[in-house]
């Protein structure tokens, strides 16, 4: 099962690097076939500090400061009521509610790829409460976070930078409350070293496939393989 997680996560970043989908989209519905739900949110959202970690050392000069100080508080909070709820509702639920919200990002993300929200204070707040509030909860929360940041316009650096330390913020806030919920198993802290060092290699594999096969043939089929994954996912928890 190790080396299953692991191949696991090396796929999840090299999509994100070949299409930019967060690597929660692939991991998530992945490895919750095969492990506790809860142990699969823990795993996730410490493989995100890494990977994290990893784009603010190179964005860190690029990261927006007023839209981090205007959203950050939100984020916080929904988050830690999110993380209090994965505890108190049944993983069944949680997981055809992860299944939904994918299934819908991949069918929209496919046929209207160049929808954007309009851009305001008023939204871009309610959006990343919401988005720390499905992040605590079901562990994933890019997707709102993603059509929110969009929205503003910023250049790719910027947005790199912005997103990859807010998304630090939530994860920093929900990993402790996920250990004193006791959601991750002994058996899977000796994955924790070798996380870091399968997000180094994915992202180079990444970078090397887009130099052969185009980024928008390759996004389409990711969108359609997400789709399936959250299909099985509904299915399988209906």
């Amino acid at each position: 099962m190790m080396i299953f997680i692991l191949l696991c996560a090396l796929f999840a970043e090299i999509i994100w690097t070949i299409a930019g989908f967060w690597s929660s989209s692939i991991l998530l519905p992945l490895l919750s076939q095969m492990m506790d739900f809860q142990n699969v949110l823990l795993l996730v959202a410490i493989y995100h500090i890494f990977w994290n970690g990893s784009r603010l050392f190179y964005f860190y000069k690029h990261i927006h400061t007023k839209i981090v100080l205007l959203f950050w508080i939100p984020s916080i909070l929904l988050t830690i009521v999110g993380a209090h709820y994965s505890s108190q509702i049944d993983q069944q639920i949680l997981k055809f509610s992860l299944g939904c919200v994918l299934f819908i990002f991949a069918l929209y993300s496919l046929f209207r790829p160049s929808w954007r929200i309009q851009p305001s204070k008023f939204f871009g707040i309610i959006g990343w409460g919401l988005s720390g509030f499905t992040a605590g909860l079901i562990g994933t929360g890019w997707v709102l976070r993603w059509a929110f940041l969009t929205s503003f316009g910023l250049q790719k650096e910027v947005y790199i930078g912005t997103i990859a330390l807010i998304a630090l913020i939530v994860d920093v806030t929900r990993i402790p409350l996920y250990l004193s919920y006791g959601y991750l198993d002994a058996q899977f802290l000796l994955l924790i070293p070798p996380l870091f060092l399968v997000a180094l290699l994915g992202s180079y594999i990444g970078k090397q496939i887009i130099q052969i096969i185009p980024s928008n043939t390759l996004r389409s089929i990711i969108l359609v393989g997400i789709m399936i994954l959250s299909c099985m996912m509904i299915w399988q928890n209906w």
